[in-house]
């Protein structure tokens, strides 16, 4: 486990060292006191979600568990993405750029 980090919902650790390679699966945008980033609520109650703010936290929580393994986003040969929205892609796609250490700048899109 990391510390800092929200515990897994599954029975899986943040990361599972094979060899020289590192698998870092089921991270998510959610915080360690189980909030989510980029998941408000409005007046009427309503979920506001923000696909920039959680794509943000997702790369950020990724870059910090493969910190505590003794490496960083710059070591990322591969990025699987699930988006409830494909409408959220270009956003996505927008924030995920912004990560340069990660060696592939923008995402394809394929359907």
């Amino acid at each position: 486990m990391v510390a800092g980090k929200a515990r897994p919902r599954g029975t899986f650790p943040h990361f599972r060292r094979g060899g020289d390679f590192i698998f870092v699966s089921g991270t998510s945008a959610r915080r360690a006191d189980d909030s989510i980033a980029g998941a408000e609520r409005d007046a009427a109650g309503e979920p506001v979600l923000d696909i920039r703010a959680q794509t943000r936290a997702v790369l950020q929580n990724i870059g910090d568990i493969l910190a505590s393994a003794g490496a960083s986003l710059a070591d990322v040969v591969e990025v699987s993405t699930y988006l409830v929205n494909m409408a959220d892609f270009d956003a996505y796609n927008e924030v995920y750029s912004e990560f340069s250490a990660i060696g592939v700048r923008r995402v394809p899109l394929w359907q």
